[in-house]
């Protein structure tokens, strides 16, 4: 099989990405493939596969498939969501347009190389306690997400420690039986934080995590919100932003905006 293929990054989180408008390619062969494609030694080598498919509904311009690297349903993708977008306004779409993950609709906004995408999510935050860190803070950003707060920035850059104690949280009994991305951060500032992930799917850590970044913004600020937050990752600086309802005691209008582009085209033999 020959496949043309995109090859998009979104600071540093890289992915293979399919124009399957036509649905040549269905769920279960984007699966078998994605480990293939992904495969940074003998394929194109990415956290996580897209396909720009048809619209399964009457509201949305395209539907977005996103795969980890391992086949596996990552649910939304922040940084793939925006990759995608700027790939859909390279193939035609206009630069503001609506496309669909699992039935929920993303709007986006594609200015040049900075891509802005508005979450239909309305998370809360679930706080459990922990003998290790005093405290993990559970939430869902369109995927399942936990968030560690630690006190020593420096830490942040022991990649081994940090994806040791990844791995272990990733697959902790707590976060059973979906696991869980891992998100470990240290505030700079009242509006900036540092942060690195470790990605269940990817099952490493990645130098960018979209909805990563909106979880840790969100347990950062809590209430404080309507301004905009600086994430900054190994791969970049993300920009997030986000409305908190008192009443549902939720999260509302999530907004994540950064840099995306194509960084080449080509075709893969399979």
């Amino acid at each position: 099989m020959l496949i043309q293929f995109f090859k998009l990054q979104g600071t540093g989180n890289d992915f293979v990405a399919i124009d399957n408008r036509n649905g040549q390619f269905s769920l279960e062969l984007l699966a078998q493939l994605a480990p293939t494609l992904c495969d940074r030694r003998y394929g194109i080598g990415a956290d996580g596969i897209l396909a720009l498919s048809p619209s399964t509904d009457d509201v949305s311009d395209y539907t977005m498939v996103y795969l980890n690297a391992d086949g596996s349903d990552a649910g939304m993708c922040g940084n793939g969501g925006r990759c995608i977008a700027r790939l859909a306004h390279h193939l035609g779409f206009p630069a503001k347009h609506t496309f669909n993950v699992h039935g929920f609709p993303y709007q986006v906004n594609v200015e040049e190389a900075v891509v802005t995408l508005f979450f239909p999510a309305e998370p809360e935050i679930q706080t459990i306690p922990d003998s290790e860190f005093g405290q993990i803070d559970i939430i869902y950003t369109g995927t399942e997400h936990i968030c560690i707060q630690i006190q020593d920035p420096n830490l942040l850059d022991n990649r081994d420690w940090i994806r040791n104690r990844g791995h272990e949280l990733r697959y902790d009994s707590r976060f059973a039986p979906k696991g869980t991305n891992v998100n470990f951060y240290s505030p700079i500032d009242e509006n900036n934080v540092k942060l690195i992930t470790y990605e269940r799917g990817v099952e490493d850590l990645t130098l960018s995590c979209g909805t990563g970044s909106l979880a840790v913004s969100i347990c950062h600020k809590r209430n404080h919100t309507n301004e905009f937050m600086q994430v900054s990752c190994p791969g970049g600086i993300l920009y997030t932003k986000f409305g908190f309802d008192i009443t549902s005691n939720t999260y509302k209008n999530l907004l994540l905006k950064g840099a995306a582009e194509i960084v080449f085209i080509g075709e893969l033999h399979v």
